[in-house]
């Protein structure tokens, strides 16, 4: 799969003998690969690119220092070459919440909610208490594992969730903060509103409108029940 900070694959740990995911920086618009395999820089991106991949090794090894919380991926490796860096998570095998809600129905009661949401939200709290802001909390980057356990997916680095930076911006209209439109910071703020805006699809069965139109004419309706 590919997003704004780069692209995701599905690998095999030779050593291990087990299935990983892989994340590679590589931002559309800021470079090329050459035909050694190698990344070159474009025009005058070299500040915002390099800068990109501090921040991604910074954001992989956070998320590594946190191997006990629940609703994470395992991060097992960190290495750069070829100038970029990639970022080695475990795989477990799962389905997109999207698609969890299309199989079941479309929506969940609050009884079936509470089990799969609550130890995600003291997930968040931890994280957030560690320094690091999602940006894309939605029902499209959280998983749904054969275990029962809802997990959260496709980590990007700040620039990456922020409209008005040079990198494509990975949103979710609907799920995604009115800040990540204007060009301002994204805090916790930012993933409690992506995660409230999952909650309310996943009890109605509605996404909420863009915030952006929000900001015009809120016409949100809250649920009976």
């Amino acid at each position: 799969s590919v997003n704004g900070e780069g692209f995701n694959y599905i690998g095999f740990d030779t050593v291990t003998e087990s299935v990983v995911k892989i994340a590679e920086y590589f931002p559309a618009g800021l470079c090329g690969r050459n035909a050694d395999g190698s990344v070159e820089i474009k025009g005058d991106t070299a500040y915002v690119y390099n800068e990109g991949i501090i921040r991604f090794i910074e954001l992989n090894k956070k998320l590594g220092a946190l191997a006990n919380v629940s609703a994470l991926y395992r991060v097992i490796d960190i290495f750069e070459v070829n100038k970029t860096a990639y970022a080695i998570t475990e795989y477990q095998p799962g389905i997109s919440l999207k698609e969890f809600l299309i199989r079941n129905g479309g929506l969940l009661t609050w009884d079936q909610v509470r089990p799969l949401f609550l130890p995600l939200m003291n997930s968040l709290k931890t994280l957030h208490e560690n320094g690091i802001v999602h940006g894309g909390i939605s029902v499209d980057t959280l998983f749904v594992g054969r275990d029962g356990k809802v997990r959260i997916a496709d980590f990007l680095i700040p620039a990456a969730r922020n409209a008005r930076s040079q990198m494509t911006a990975q949103l979710y209209p609907g799920f995604a903060a009115v800040e990540q439109y204007r060009g301002e910071d994204i805090t916790p703020a930012t993933d409690i509103y992506g995660f409230a805006a999952t909650m309310f699809r996943t009890l109605t069965g509605n996404t909420p409108p863009d915030s952006k139109l929000r900001l015009e004419s809120d016409n949100l309706s809250f649920p009976r029940s």
